[in-house]
């Protein structure tokens, strides 16, 4: 049985909220994501390594988020504003996070996370049209996740991130997002978690009349098909607003 069809059965054995109308479209969805996902991972790991860095810079904190204070997980950034996104520096030190590898026309194109100066994870990141793909490598050089970045007229419109056990997914999570202007307005979540469960939550960002993000509400659907309420009061600092 394939991973895909394996995950499916999960889930309708497990969540009843797949049984709905919505669960089932969302179910589908995410099957379609997973198998394009790794078809994209196979040839990737094919293609092999991409662009080698012109010049480096390191980060500081900000080891919640994927690439640090680089993250492009727009969601998190704004769910974890309250912790400390981590900054940029020009030296590397024993404190560093991350270190970032960037071409020569200024594309960032590798990213290890660092504890006490060794490597732990060495990420690859590729670029093609409107879209990024980021393959992160263990210490032995084994694929352990693998995310990928969809942007229209230069908007984050997508963002998933799967983990990867022998070069196959085993869970699941993408982000949507839309936009009043160029301004977050909106968002969906899908978790894909390895049990086989599957989660939904929709996101309704408000913002202050100077167009500042204010807070966000959650629309929970999980496992028995209730919906939850929830604002989350927050204050983002103005190089953290979207």
């Amino acid at each position: 049985m394939s991973v895909t069809a394996d995950l499916t059965q999960k889930l309708l054995t497990f969540n009843r909220y797949v049984k709905t109308e919505k669960g089932k479209e969302d179910l589908s969805n995410i099957k379609k994501d997973v198998s394009v996902a790794e078809i994209r991972l196979s040839k990737l790991l094919e293609q092999g390594f991409g662009a080698s860095p012109f010049r480096k810079e390191f980060a500081l904190g900000g080891k919640a988020l994927h690439r640090g204070p680089l993250s492009p997980d727009l969601l998190k950034c704004i769910i974890l504003s309250k912790i400390e996104k981590g900054k940029l520096v020009s030296s590397p030190s024993k404190n560093s996070s991350f270190s970032y590898g960037f071409s020569e026309k200024g594309r960032l194109v590798t990213v290890s996370s660092l504890e006490r100066g060794k490597i732990l994870t060495t990420e690859q990141i590729f670029y093609k049209k409107d879209a990024v793909f980021g393959i992160i490598f263990s210490e032995a050089g084994e694929p352990v996740a693998f995310s990928e970045e969809i942007y229209k007229n230069g908007l984050l419109i997508r963002y998933s991130y799967y983990t990867v056990r022998e070069e196959k997914i085993v869970s699941a999570r993408k982000t949507v997002f839309g936009y009043t202007g160029r301004k977050i307005s909106k968002a969906y979540e899908l978790k894909l978690r390895e049990d086989g469960s599957l989660f939904r939550s929709n996101f309704l960002f408000l913002r202050t009349s100077s167009g500042y993000l204010r807070s966000y509400r959650v629309y929970d659907l999980s496992e028995n098909g209730k919906i939850e309420r929830q604002e989350s009061p927050f204050s983002l600092p103005p190089y953290l607003d979207f």
